[in-house]
């Protein structure tokens, strides 16, 4: 089955009809423990997760007041999770893809001895899935950071995000899209539609004229949702050498959201100016990363690095682990970006799941490398 690599970077968290099919997998513990966790919490995922997003459609406006027993049950199957292997840390990740409707969920888990696994992970409260408390961002909504106007550069692209979004979930845009439709180096879904058309000029003028604010915010805004805005306005500077050194010292910063967004502007960018010359080894790491998120994009990243046989020999080297632990995985935007990548360094079509025949030819390779 062909999927769209950039369409695949868009995780959408909503129902889609009530046919949908529901998958679940487990990333971070043994194989016996997989088996397990997948016995014994597979229904009670899949019943949460649909109830969870039969709420956010049905009231998307008013979550913070009644989605309180979900968010206990969330909080419960969690702690439940966490007990049942003594996990340090547990979490659900789920991603619906539009094309398939479908939705899958991936149990993520670190055991104790791997606490070193994700340093930036907040080991002592999983998201919850659906938020019962003000969030960050409408708590500081009204404030101005950096002493800047409260429709700065950086706000109207968070507005822009925003609307993009609402046109998504309307299906008045597509997310799949070919790279080079896009005008800049990073873009979700372009600029065609007329609410967005005139955010292109905006961001390319403002970009020339308040690099600095732009800069200063990803570096030290205390707001977390402006520095992720910032990030993507990176991807409208007209140098993609400049684009990367800005964004390198983010790949793993301790919020979740600018990483997202750090990541995707990267990867975006190595693909469209097939710049090759990074070091792989960050990427690799941030394969072990508990969120979907990170390891796609981490994928994306490695897929487009890995046409240089420098690259190639260092994936071979140090990555077989953590890659097959991907390729194992149900999650099409860890699984298929793994295989590619497989592909790519091996130039054979192995089977996507026959972890046995990937690991011969590592073995192989390794010995050559």
């Amino acid at each position: 089955m062909k999927y769209n690599i950039i369409g695949l970077l868009w995780c959408m968290l909503y129902v889609s009809s009530s046919y949908a099919q529901y998958f679940v997998d487990v990333f971070g513990a043994s194989d016996v423990e997989q088996k397990r966790l997948l016995s014994s919490f597979t229904q009670r995922v899949i019943a949460l997760e649909k109830s969870k997003y039969a709420l956010i459609m049905q009231h998307p406006k008013n979550l913070d007041k009644i989605a309180k027993p979900l968010y206990l049950k969330n909080k419960q199957l969690l702690e439940d999770i966490k007990k049942d292997g003594n996990f340090l840390y547990a979490d659900i990740e789920t991603v619906y893809y539009p094309d398939l409707d479908k939705y899958f969920s991936t149990i993520e888990v670190i055991n104790k001895q791997d606490a070193q696994r994700s340093p930036y992970v907040n080991m002592h409260e999983a998201k919850s899935g659906i938020a019962t408390q003000p969030t960050q961002k409408s708590v500081v909504k009204n404030e101005v950071s950096n002493n800047q106007s409260a429709d700065d550069l950086i706000t109207k692209m968070q507005k822009f995000s925003d609307e993009t979004t609402k046109l998504i979930l309307h299906h008045k845009i597509a997310v799949s899209m070919n790279l080079h439709d896009c005008p800049v180096y990073h873009c979700v879904v372009g600029f065609d539609h007329p609410k967005l058309k005139p955010y292109l000029e905006i961001f390319n003028h403002g970009v020339q004229q308040e690099k600095d604010l732009i800069i200063k915010t990803l570096q030290q805004d205390p707001i977390a949702e402006r520095r992720a805005a910032a990030a993507f306005l990176v991807g409208h500077f007209p140098d993609p050498h400049a684009i990367i050194t800005t964004l390198l010292p983010y790949v793993c910063d301790k919020d979740a959201g600018v990483r997202n967004n750090v990541l995707r502007v990267l990867g975006t960018t190595l693909q469209k100016s097939q710049i090759t010359d990074l070091d792989p080894l960050p990427f690799l790491q941030l394969l072990y990363s508990p969120y979907v998120t990170d390891r796609n994009k981490s994928l994306l990243i490695l897929f487009s690095l890995a046409d240089a046989s420098k690259v190639q020999h260092t994936i071979i080297k140090y990555g077989e682990q953590i890659l097959l632990e991907n390729l194992a995985l149900k999650q099409p935007n860890n699984h298929i970006f793994a295989y590619k990548i497989l592909q790519k360094i091996s130039h054979q079509s192995l089977g996507e799941y026959d972890l046995d025949a990937w690991h011969r030819w590592f073995k192989h390779a390794q010995a050559y490398t």
